[in-house]
């Protein structure tokens, strides 16, 4: 969430309602919140972690900037106790930090004057105002109340509104706690023809503007007037019952004589004068003069669903001047005429409304072009008509009868509204990318990274069928409009997975022939169906419920980036690595979404990602990824440890190269999504500064110091009854040549021989061979010492001649010997000790014993 705000001065306390709102509602610059005048000095930076946990207790607290870091885990960083704790912050930095989550969200109330930063999954529990020119980035999850001076954008973030913790808190003066939706009017709605030989119903609605588009929902007291009725009485007495600002109420007349209505009294009060609406008509003040006629055509269409027929039974009444009850009007045949008004809406641009229909016949809009339908009337002076209206809204069914012949001079009329629902509203993707239709989820194509933002198209439908469980092929019913409607949402694939949360919790559905576009985010990676659904009254009824219909399933939503941490690696050998030999290295890669939190469901079949490691020395952009063992691992809830010891390995045989006194290594995730690491900050395939140049794809591991290593043994004579000393060496190639190995104090050979006779295979030759009761042994040191050691010969029973044997060393310390006669396979390195001859100094040329 991004927010740009203009500041301006600080007017009059503003009334806390009218700031924080549900839904979170921003733009209060001027009349927002501003920090007290005796608001104290900043106390400086504030710190909060789990080994410095932050505990206040209510006042005011102002700071310069302020961090709280978390580790991942349900504890608290900062907590307070009590009616409130006002914390004011220039700046404040969270860090999958959990604030005040344990205690009541009227406790904390905290003011951002500049800027709130967030990273990972962090937790408010409280009241969250952003000052004029504040600045939000990243996501969070607040439970409590969010406003803001400037614009406010809540989408991306997990807001549970519950108003009742700023009815609970102290503001410290920064507004008054006091509702202030008041009320603009009262409306009272009645049928256009009100009989005497029956109790009229009465609609009254709590206005909270001019045009009565919203309604009051706060607690209402309110009777009707007058109190006492001249020849009649209200059914029930006179009081009102509200439910969210609409109340209905009966008023019974045995007479013609006009009677205003009215409000007697109500708290709290109206700001505008009382108006009535009879049938279709406006809303005047004139209006609330009502006449009760002595007949009439009296029905009730229910509310129903758009497109489904209603059946309505007509009653032509009269009023019996005996028992003051009703009595049919007529019998028989009767041309009855019909006509309809649209209550809501009339009409909007580019649409022309749908029209009603009686017994599957058109009905005009008007009196004056009203068709007449001829109904057969039975003994107790009722007819029964199919009623349908194919769209949604408030509307009126009008029907007259004017007398001839024998009724000459008799003009019968009755009105009745509805409302017209629909049976529920559809969401379909906007993009034609979006479906995925592989009955393997998680081969659909990519779709968006997880937390982007897509399109979806809410369109309301028409009843087509009971038990329907497919609405999206239904009619559309273009006329529909509903403010707060909810947005919900299903895990399709994984199936192990989690649902998420979504970006936007609701949205306000408009009139439109082309449906109402919504632009909506989840946090996780899956394939997922998205409903819009609503319990809320429509147009004053609660007749039928919104029930959630889902989508197809969209997806498939893949991570935005891949974070790496907790990363460890060690050189082999102190401060080098041989090549060829494994190395310590551990390391943690997540997978983010575009908020940058974790996405759990990147496990199985959805995460594609593969860590792959790149290496280039001292940044010469000559590639040795190639050089790389692979690694083997797997993801699990959104993360994958890796912990093991790849290798480097040498170049081709027998070639020799090196040494990489600085290999850098660097790891990135190989995946068909082409998902990036989230800091990058290598690419081994270039030199110089990739971020410079803008071509980094993997993020640095650390540097090796990495050699082509072996180990070399010279050959050695002596007596046959003496301890033959044997030299070793580790060396490893400089460049240009081999060299003992000075910093080798860890690696290891094997002294001991395996075989007493010729073995070609294995390297071994005794000439002559072993005789019997003879042998021959060779010890000596099993660790090297700063880059040799010693191996010592004994022949036992007398033994003259060549022994030749290999030394077993780590196979990243053999060598191209070619002793079996094969330059490019790695063999231990083999020496000769020899028996009975003595070799002397390389200077003297000749050598004689003198007695």
């Amino acid at each position: 969430m991004l927010l740009f705000v203009h500041f301006t001065a600080a007017a009059d306390v503003p009334y806390c309602y009218d700031i924080f709102t549900d839904p979170p509602t921003g733009s209060h610059d001027p009349n927002g919140l501003y920090p007290p005048a005796s608001l104290g000095s900043s106390l400086g930076d504030l710190n909060c972690s789990k080994s410095a946990h932050c505990a206040f207790t209510p006042g005011d607290y102002n700071y310069a900037n302020g961090s709280v870091t978390g580790n991942g885990s349900s504890d608290d960083q900062l907590s307070v106790s009590g009616i409130s704790t006002r914390l004011y912050f220039d700046n404040l930095s969270l860090r999958n930090a959990n604030l005040n989550t344990i205690g009541s969200g009227a406790n904390l109330i905290i003011y951002i004057r500049h800027n709130l930063d967030i990273q990972g999954d962090s937790h408010i529990n409280g009241i969250l105002y952003l000052a004029p020119g504040a600045t939000v980035n990243g996501s969070f999850k607040l439970d409590g109340a969010i406003a803001a001076g400037g614009i406010l954008d809540p989408k991306g973030n997990s807001i549970t509104v519950d108003l009742s913790v700023v009815d609970q808190a102290d503001f410290g003066g920064m507004c008054i706690k006091q509702r202030t939706d008041t009320i603009d009017h009262f409306e009272l709605h009645y049928a256009s023809s009100p009989l005497v030989c029956a109790p009229e119903t009465i609609t009254v609605y709590v206005c909270k503007d001019s045009s009565c588009s919203s309604y009051y929902s706060g607690t209402i007291n309110a009777s009707v007037s007058p109190t006492a009725v001249s020849n009649g009485y209200w059914v029930g007495g006179n009081g009102l019952s509200f439910t969210d600002g609409v109340a209905t109420i009966q008023l019974k007349k045995n007479d013609t004589a006009p009677i205003t209505i009215g409000i007697a009294d109500s708290t709290p009060t109206a700001t505008d004068n009382t108006l009535c609406v009879a049938g279709s008509g406006t809303a005047t003040t004139a209006a609330c003069t009502m006449s009760f006629a002595e007949a009439g055509l009296v029905f009730d269409v229910p509310d129903k669903l758009a497109a489904k027929p209603a059946t309505v039974l007509i009653s032509a009444v009269k009023k019996d001047d005996s028992s003051q009850q009703c009595i049919p009007a007529f019998v028989g045949s009767k041309a009855i005429r019909f006509w309809s008004d649209y209550i809501n809406p009339s009409s909007f641009s580019g649409y022309t409304p749908q029209p009603m229909t009686v017994n599957n016949q058109t009905v005009a809009t008007s009196s004056t072009a009203a068709s007449s339908q001829t109904l057969t009337f039975n003994s107790s002076g009722q007819a029964t008509v199919n009623v349908d209206y194919a769209d949604a809204g408030k509307m009126q069914l009008n029907a007259q009868y004017l007398g001839s012949g024998d009724d000459a001079g008799m003009d019968v009329s009755g009105a009745d509204e509805f409302v017209s629902f629909p049976v529920g509203l559809c969401v379909t993707p906007q993009e034609s990318n979006a479906e995925c239709t592989n009955a393997d989820y998680a081969t659909c194509a990519a779709y968006k990274k997880a937390g982007a933002s897509f399109p979806l198209i809410v369109t309301a439908k028409a009843w087509q069928s009971d038990g329907d469980t497919d609405i999206c092929d239904n009619a559309d019913t273009p006329s529909f409009a509903m403010a707060n409607v909810s947005l919900g949402h299903q895990l399709v694939a994984p199936t192990a997975g989690l649902p998420g949360s979504l970006g936007v919790s609701s949205y306000d559905q408009h009139v439109g022939t082309a449906g109402t576009l919504v632009n909506q985010s989840v946090s996780e990676v899956g394939v997922f169906s998205f409903s819009a659904y609503s319990d809320q009254a429509y147009l004053g009824s609660n007749a039928f419920v919104l029930a959630p219909a889902y989508s197809v399933a969209i997806g498939r939503f893949y991570p935005a980036a891949f974070e790496l941490t907790s990363v460890a690696m060690s050189n082999s050998c102190g401060s080098f690595s041989y090549m060829d030999q494994p190395f310590s290295l551990s390391f943690t890669l997540t997978a983010l979404n575009s908020a940058g939190t974790k996405t759990s469901n990147y496990i199985d079949a959805f995460a594609k990602g593969v860590p792959v490691l790149h290496a280039e020395n001292n940044d010469d952009g000559v590639d040795l990824s190639g050089r790389l063992s692979s690694l083997s691992t797997s993801w699990q809830l959104g993360s994958l440890t890796y912990a093991g010891t790849p290798t480097f390995a040498r170049t081709t045989a027998p070639g020799v190269d090196g040494p990489f006194s600085h290999l850098i290594l660097g790891v990135d995730v190989s995946d068909s999504d082409s998902v990036p690491m989230l800091s990058p900050d290598m690419n081994a395939t270039s030199a110089g500064d990739c971020q410079t140049a803008a071509d980094c794809v993997s993020q640095q591991l650390g540097p090796l110091d990495m050699r082509h290593g072996r180990i070399v043994v010279a050959n050695t004579y002596g007596p046959e009854n003496q301890t033959l000393s044997m030299t070793g060496q580790s060396q490893y190639w400089n460049g240009s040549n081999w060299q003992q190995n000075t910093n080798d104090s860890c690696s290891t050979v094997t002294p001991t021989l395996v075989t007493q006779s010729d073995n070609a295979a294995l390297g071994y030759v005794f000439d002559p061979a072993l005789s019997s009761g003879q042998s021959i042994s060779r010890g000596g040191d099993a660790s090297v010492s700063g880059g040799q050691f010693e191996l010592l010969w004994q022949a036992n029973g007398a033994y003259r001649g060549k022994v030749t044997a290999p030394l077993p060393v780590p196979e990243w310390l053999q060598w191209y010997w070619s002793w079996n006669g094969v330059n490019s396979e790695l063999l231990d390195p083999r020496s000769s000790a020899y028996f009975g001859r003595y070799r002397g100094n390389d200077r003297i040329i000749n050598w004689r014993e003198v007695r």
